[in-house]
């Protein structure tokens, strides 16, 4: 195997990382402002565009996700869900009173690394 070396704070001999990261940015930057949200969810844009890059189908590894080919087994997006689409999430009976309402409207920002969980902005509550 092939070992390049890199120097330190330069980036122009690191000319495929530094493009995959634009792709993102780029990527970041229009999710962004099509939806009209506040820069400081730009880190959660990032991780979800990376999230879906990694379940898409790539022309280099014969139309396999990486995913696919890292783990070699079958992808599952049936979770997948549109980002920034208003979700309802249940509000417990012990956290709510007697005429509020049983669901809150949130908003989907992305997905968690560490669990089958969906990430929601709260806002103001």
């Amino acid at each position: 195997m092939k070992r390049e070396l890199i120097a330190p704070y330069n980036p122009q001999q690191n000319g495929i990382f530094e493009r995959k990261n634009k792709t993102i940015m780029d990527a970041a930057k229009a999710m962004i402002h099509d939806q009209e949200l506040s820069m400081f969810l730009w880190g959660e844009v990032s991780n979800t565009i990376v999230y879906f890059q990694n379940k898409s189908p790539h022309r280099i590894l014969g139309n396999k996700s990486p995913e696919v080919v890292f783990t070699g087994e079958r992808l599952e997006v049936s979770h997948l869900r549109i980002f920034c689409y208003p979700v309802y999430i249940h509000v417990p009976k012990e956290k709510r009173t007697k005429l509020e309402a049983f669901g809150k409207n949130k908003v989907f920002v992305g997905y968690s690394e560490s669990s089958e969980a969906y990430k929601i902005l709260v806002q103001g509550q």
